[in-house]
């Protein structure tokens, strides 16, 4: 059995378009690269930095949490009287209940992070975008026919 040259064919015209639309255009000049390249540098040491507060925020949580849970635990299985027992574990839940608060806290303070750091790095690139998408150039032929393609595809 032999395989043939030949490719599979597709219909990956909105594809084309929408690569070249998000790659660097090639008469991209090199103070511009490296100025968007600096950018997204920028961009990820943010995601980065939040997503680390985040975890050692978790961890700490976590430790304390656990340490919290063993002790009630020790109290509740060393205790000798009902009311004893069910306030061991009354105290078991609630610190339960207390570290999954703390990590939904953590949580929805990374998003919140994350979500802002998002929306500055899109509104720069937006403007930067706006910038170079000035009528006759090819960024703007490519913009336009990036949605003429998407909008052949959705229909």
């Amino acid at each position: 059995m032999s395989a043939t040259g030949t490719a599979i064919p597709t219909n990956s015209d909105w594809v084309d378009a929408l690569i070249e639309w998000w790659s660097p255009p090639s008469d991209f000049a090199s103070d511009d690269f490296a100025a968007w390249t600096r950018r997204m540098q920028g961009f990820t040491l943010d995601v980065q930095r939040h997503c680390y507060k985040a975890c050692c925020a978790q961890a700490e949580a976590m430790w304390t949490v656990n340490e919290r849970l063993s002790r009630s635990l020790q109290a509740s299985l060393t205790s000798r009287r009902r009311q004893e027992v069910l306030a061991g574990q009354a105290e078991t839940l609630s610190h339960l209940l207390e570290g999954i608060a703390t990590q939904a806290k953590v949580w929805a303070e990374m998003t919140q992070n994350l979500h802002k750091c998002c929306c500055a790095f899109t509104e720069e690139a937006v403007k930067e975008s706006r910038a170079h998408a000035e009528p006759g150039t090819a960024r703007e032929s490519a913009h336009k026919s990036v949605v003429k393609e998407v909008g052949k595809a959705a229909a």
